[in-house]
């Protein structure tokens, strides 16, 4: 299902054939949108596609904003001060010196950092005063430095998850209800707009090449989805793509687009990635770019993406994490250089958290998670795994309460337009007793509370994203979607960014491992991307 090896995959490829020949890079384009997936998997796959004409529109501007970057580097460096670095280059935490070549483009993307107000709320660094050898020649590092310009993913088309709002496409999200409906219901103010991921992606020369189908109102975790039809994992039909972000999925694991847009609020991102081979960055709670979104649960949603390759991941992490320009420190007295380390964390296996898998896909997680870090130690592994158990009950009440929320205006009114699966899910968050409801509070104050603590001496926690490979559809149970939560509600109810990484079994299916770490701006994930391909430790 995959395009010919010929054409356009990367990002970079995009942006070449984009730079060479805008009008080919829209017909591309158009042509995989069209013929790439069978008509059964475009049609639970693609909510809208982009027109051609306005593929072309959007090709020639990427085009023409990537030019424009590169004449303004050529003149930030010609105009370039003794005093700076003349290569723009990036300290050990990867942070560019704001000179040379980098120099209005760091400007350029400290204003794109302004405008989007990044940060997940959890706060930053590792708590343990030392920076990681993680620098890049480029003054890019994990999101921190300048890299890229005014467009950085100039000519690189996306899709985007039918959550988020874009102009002259409906907005569905996955369900049965007319689009009429939910404009009324929800309609992101300008504000939200302003700061709305797509506006930045725009502003980055990314292209939206369509929106994609999702789990109903993203209530679920399996890619199923009774309105708009099952999406089926790209290379093994008979088996789900996982969700809710399903569609953009199968759009990036297909090589549709190089990336995708989603959201995660108790796996959906961190699911499709695993069972599609796919790398996945989940950003924190409470993210300014969920305000444009139709909420599954507010206090749970964050956004994210999929992309195909580490580079690729990389690339947008780069382009849509920038930090905020910190601010001046007051005089001191010069510090002792901190020395570069490797980031340190842990692996908590599957056994450890009570969940039993085959033998063979036991080995493969064991191993892909030893390139990034040893097995957690006795006393680590009982306290965490001690804060985890009842994390699966906490984050059911809590969830479908915020979603009952949500969905309260209308859930009885227009009951026909849910499945009866989605209704339930819902209604039931209006049927918790006080008493229930404390418990999952106190519950994810502990999670909370652990992971504050874990994070003193610990860079980042591995532990697996899913127990098996992309499930076939009788296997689509309850059982098997407790055993994903289990999995994934920790760091959902921890309000933590995610990022994962595929693990290959060796049959052409895939699991995913969680790399958690205490912000976006952790210099721990670029390291892990960097790290984790080639698997050097």
């Amino acid at each position: 299902m995959t395009p010919p090896s010929s054409a356009a995959q990367t990002i970079a490829e995009w942006q070449a054939l984009a730079a060479r020949d805008p009008d080919e890079a829209a017909r591309e384009l158009s042509r995989r949108l069209r013929t790439l997936l069978p008509p059964a998997q475009q049609a639970a796959a693609i909510a809208s596609r982009a027109t051609p004409r306005s593929l072309a529109d959007a090709f020639a501007r990427a085009s023409a904003a990537a030019r424009a970057s590169v004449a303004a580097a050529a003149a930030a460096s010609g105009a370039s001060d003794d005093s700076g670095d003349a290569d723009g280059n990036g300290d050990d935490n990867g942070n560019g010196n704001g000179r040379g070549r980098g120099d209005l483009e760091g400007r350029a993307r400290t204003r794109a950092a302004q405008r989007v107000g990044v940060g997940d709320g959890d706060g930053g660094g590792d708590g343990n005063g030392a920076s990681y050898d993680s620098g890049d020649a480029d003054g890019v590092g994990n999101g921190n430095g300048n890299g890229g310009g005014d467009a950085p993913l100039a000519g690189a088309p996306y899709v985007l998850k039918d959550l988020f709002h874009a102009r002259k496409h409906p907005l569905l999200a996955g369900s049965g209800f007319p689009a009429k409906i939910l404009a009324r219901a929800h309609a992101p103010s300008e504000t939200a707009r302003e700061v709305g991921i797509v506006r930045s992606l725009d502003e980055a020369g990314a292209v939206l090449a369509a929106k994609t189908h999702l789990h109903e109102f993203a209530y679920g975790i399996t890619g199923e989805n009774p309105f708009h039809g099952d999406c089926a994992h790209p290379g093994f039909p008979r088996r789900v793509s996982g969700g809710s972000s399903s569609g953009t999925a199968v759009a990036v694991a297909s090589g549709l687009v190089p990336f995708g847009i989603g959201t995660d609020t108790g796996g959906s991102i961190r699911v499709p990635a695993s069972f599609c081979g796919l790398y996945g960055m989940r950003l924190g709670a409470g993210h300014p770019w969920m305000r444009e979104a139709f909420p599954l649960a507010p206090g749970f949603d964050t956004p994210g993406w999929l992309a195909r390759t580490a580079a690729d991941l990389l690339a947008i992490n780069r382009a849509l994490l920038a930090a905020p320009p910190a601010p001046p420190a007051p005089p001191a007295a010069p510090a002792a250089p901190s020395t570069p380390r490797k980031p340190r964390g842990c692996f908590l296996d599957l056994a450890s958290l009570g969940l039993a898998l085959d033998a063979a896909t036991a080995k493969a997680m064991r191993d892909a998670a030893r390139r990034l870090a040893p097995p957690a130690d006795r006393t680590t592994r009982g306290q965490i795994t001690s804060a985890f158990r009842g994390a699966l009950e906490s984050y059911s009440i809590l969830q479908s309460t915020e979603a009952y929320e949500v969905h309260a205006g209308w859930l009885d009114r227009h009951r026909r337009h849910y499945s009866d699966t989605v209704w339930a899910l819902i209604d039931r968050g209006r049927n918790w007793t006080p008493a229930q409801l404390d418990a999952a509070h106190i519950k994810r104050a502990a999670i909370r509370e652990l992971f504050r603590a874990y994070f003193h001496g610990y860079d980042f926690l591995v532990m697996p994203a899913t127990p098996f490979p992309a499930l076939t559809k009788s296997d689509c149970t309850l059982e098997n979607r407790n055993r994903l939560l289990t999995l994934n509600s920790p760091a959902s109810l921890a309000g933590l960014p995610v990022l994962t990484l595929p693990v290959a079994l060796g049959n052409g299916l895939s699991a995913g491992l969680q790399f958690i770490v205490p912000s976006t701006g952790s210099p721990a994930i670029r390291w892990a991307l960097k790290t984790y391909p080639d698997g050097k430790a």
